[in-house]
C-alpha cells in the first residue's frame, strides 16, 4: 500500500505555490520521502513543494498537480532530491526513486528496529542513498516514535500482501477472490486513516491545511 493517497483534484496550470494547501492535505502534513511530520519541525514553513519529475528536465509538468510532492527542506536539498533524476540507464537497471503515491514502500524499503531503513530492491537502495534516509536526524526520529513506525510498517506489509494476492487472483481469473481482496484493502485503508487521525490529533498543525477542491 502506497504511503500516500491523493484525494484532492485541483485543476492543473496554477503556479506550484498555489497547491500547497492541497498538498498538505494529500500528504497528511508529512514529507513524501522521509515521512517526517510538520510538528517535528514546529512549522510548516520548513516544507517545500517538490517536482517529483524535475521541471529542469520535464518543464511540461511544472504545473501538473500529480507531479507535485510535499517535501521537507532537508529531503529537497540540491544534493538529495532537488532536481535529481536517474539516467535512463539507471532506470532500466531498476535504480530510481520509489514513488510514495503509487508504490508499496515495503516492497522496496524495510524499517528496522534500529531506526534505520534497509533496501529491498534497487529502487529502495537508490532512494535511501540519494535522499540519505538514514541520516542521524531521521534515525533519532524513528527511535523516538517506535509505535508509530511499527504500526505504519505493519499496515504497509498487510497492504502489500493483499496487493500480491490480488495480482495472483487476477492471473487465475478468480473474480470472487479479487472482489474480496479489494474489500479487505478498502477496510485496511479505513483502519490506516483512523490510526493516522489518532496520531495527528496529538500534533499541532501550523496552520490547518486548506484546499478549495
Amino acid at each position: 500500500m502506497a504511503p500516500f493517497h491523493r484525494r484532492k483534484k485541483p485543476p492543473d496550470g496554477k503556479p506550484p505555490g498555489w497547491y500547497k494547501g492541497c498538498l498538505r492535505i494529500d500528504f497528511e502534513c508529512r514529507c513524501a520521502y522521509c515521512l517526517i511530520h510538520e510538528r517535528d519541525y514546529q512549522t510548516h514553513e520548513s516544507f517545500q513543494i517538490d517536482h517529483f519529475k524535475p521541471r529542469s528536465r520535464f518543464p511540461e509538468l511544472e504545473r501538473t498537480y500529480s507531479n507535485l510532492y510535499y517535501s521537507c527542506q532537508l529531503c529537497n536539498k540540491r544534493n538529495r532530491k532537488g532536481d535529481h533524476w536517474p539516467t535512463q540507464a539507471e532506470i532500466s537497471a531498476g535504480s530510481r526513486f520509489v514513488d510514495p503515491c503509487a508504490e508499496d514502500w515495503e516492497e522496496h524499503i524495510a524499517f528496522q528496529r534500529t531506526g534505520q531503513v534497509e533496501p529491498v530492491t534497487k529502487a529502495g537502495q537508490y532512494s535511501i542513498t540519494t535522499l540519505e534516509l538514514n541520516r542521524p536526524q531521521l534515525v533519532k526520529y524513528r527511535l523516538k516514535n517506535p509505535a508509530e513506525y511499527g504500526a505504519r510498517s505493519l499496515l504497509h506489509k498487510i497492504g502489500g500482501q493483499l496487493n500480491r494476492i490480488a495480482k495472483l487472483a487476477s492471473q487465475t481469473q478468480q473474480n470472487e477472490l479479487i472482489t474480496r481482496v479489494r474489500q479487505l484493502w478498502e477496510t485496511l485503508r479505513g483502519i490506516r486513516k483512523q490510526v493516522e487521525k489518532k496520531w495527528n490529533e496529538k500534533r499541532p498543525t501550523y496552520p490547518s491545511p486548506v484546499c478549495p477542491y
